[in-house]
């Protein structure tokens, strides 16, 4: 049986059953005027009451009177920061780049001298090498300076983060791209304030501080709040949206760039390049130097006085001479300027599965392994990789049948620096052939470069 019972005639509900556009305006929460103007939520809350909570005629907006405005739509607030749409973006418009013009070239470095010259005076310039890595898999891969920590430098924070976010507008402006600082940039999985971005384009940059981080000398960097950061966990919708073509991020690690006793030059030397490549990549230009920085070998690259491999006859591809102590199998090699351990050139390697990459030392010049030592090394970059681990595999065959092996697994792209002891090696007098194999099940493209064992040095006979 129901337990309803009708309402008693004289009952009075506890709000009222008409609401003017003011009452309605304090009710509603504020988020719903940001979506809709006060004439759309009239109407709605006018529906409302025609829908059982009154009988009575529903109330319409009274006639203007005159003299008095119209009411508007409530003025955003200063929290209400700009919001980017994300919608698909339209291709970027051609624009010349600096491996395609050399008038526009001429203006980047002018521009880019003129920032390194306010920077002060390479102090680790000579001493510092290249790292790499993709922030984002979509872009090109970022520059990083590794300036090794010896005796006579210290760390004393990061480069300067103003002055690379002013050179990073005014660099985008010469590619024709105008940003507006702070704006923020929301889609799904990730909300951040852009250093720098161009709604029309989509189109903009963002460097991640480290908490707690100094720039310059004793200068400290503000912590951002969570809604202003670019977190660890935003970073792969970030790359969704990218790869899905609904915005355009430079992303750079500003704690990668370190401020080694005030030498604020070589980082941000690195720093702009970064940006100059990302510029040029956006502009369908793909073409990355990826063993220079701005045009220029970087000093520590020139330099070996302070490896402990030596690389072996051939194992620094410079030439197509050098080239010609490799060989492939089920697959390619060949020369290229792309990426470089110590030099401008590496062997670019495309291997099928199963294949392999053979090096064999030269007749008649036979190489002794120092035994005392037992090291081996080798410069491996890796362009494009699926996160999935992979093993690289080194065969190393000595006289007389002896072999030793280095296995490393592999986890992404990127540069990998191999230098290991290995005990085998005491066996060997001489080394004879190096061969490289990979567990993977796809077809892989990677460069290799500087490839070394610990040796004894050849005396000249005495006359």
């Amino acid at each position: 049986m129901s337990q309803l019972s009708p309402v008693k005639p004289d009952y009075v509900p506890g709000y009222p059953r008409t609401l003017t556009a003011q009452e309605i305006h304090e009710l509603l929460r504020p988020s719903l005027f940001k979506r809709f103007s006060s004439k759309t939520l009239l109407v709605g809350a006018v529906l409302l009451t025609g829908c059982g909570v009154s009988q009575k005629p529903p109330v319409t907006t009274p006639p203007p009177t005159p003299g008095v405005p119209p009411p508007t739509d409530p003025a955003p607030t200063a929290t209400d920061a700009p919001r980017v749409s994300r919608a698909p973006l339209a291709p970027l418009a051609a624009h010349p780049t600096t491996h395609s013009d050399a008038a526009f070239k001429a203006k980047v470095d002018q521009l880019v001298t003129e920032v390194l010259g306010a920077a002060g005076k390479s102090n680790w310039g000579g001493e510092t090498t290249i790292n790499l890595h993709r922030e984002l898999a979509i872009n090109p891969p970022v520059k990083y300076p590794h300036i090794p920590i010896s005796y006579g430098n210290s760390y004393v924070g990061i480069f300067d983060t103003e002055a690379a976010r002013a050179a990073t507008i005014k660099l985008f402006a010469l590619y024709g791209i105008e940003l507006k600082a702070g704006v923020s940039v929301e889609g799904a999985g990730y909300k951040f304030q852009a250093d720098g971005f161009d709604e029309k384009t989509g189109t903009g940059f963002k460097m991640v501080l480290p908490e707690g981080a100094q720039s310059r000398r004793g200068i400290k960097i503000q912590d951002q709040p969570s809604d202003q950061a670019l977190e660890p966990a935003e970073f792969k919708p970030l790359e969704e949206a990218e790869k899905a073509g609904q915005i355009r991020i430079f992303v750079a690690d500003a704690s990668a760039y370190p401020n080694m006793d005030g030498d604020l030059y070589t980082p941000m030397q690195y720093y702009l390049a970064s940006v100059v490549d990302y510029l040029n990549w956006i502009h369908g230009d793909t073409q990355i130097e990826l063993s220079s920085v701005l045009g220029s070998t970087p000093g520590g690259r020139a330099k070996r006085s302070w490896r402990s491999v030596p690389a072996l006859p051939g194992g620094d591809v410079e030439t197509d001479a050098d080239v010609a102590y490799w060989k492939v199998s089920d697959g390619s090699i060949a020369l290229s300027t792309k990426w470089a351990g110590f030099g401008s050139h590496s062997l670019e390697v495309k291997l099928n599965p199963g294949g392999s990459l053979l090096y064999t030392a030269p007749a008649g010049n036979s190489i002794v392994v120092d035994t005392d030592r037992n090291l081996f090394g080798c410069q491996v970059y890796f362009d494009e990789l699926d996160k999935a681990p992979m093993t690289l595999n080194f065969e190393l065959n000595g006289d007389g049948g002896k072999q030793a092996r280095v296995s490393e697994v592999i986890n992404g792209a990127g540069n990998r620096a191999l230098f290991k002891s290995v005990p085998e090696l005491a066996q060997f007098k001489e080394l004879k052939s190096v061969k490289i194999t990979t567990d993977r099940a796809q077809p892989l493209t990677f460069y290799i470069d500087d490839l070394g064992v610990s040796q004894i040095e050849k005396k000249a006979d005495k006359p």
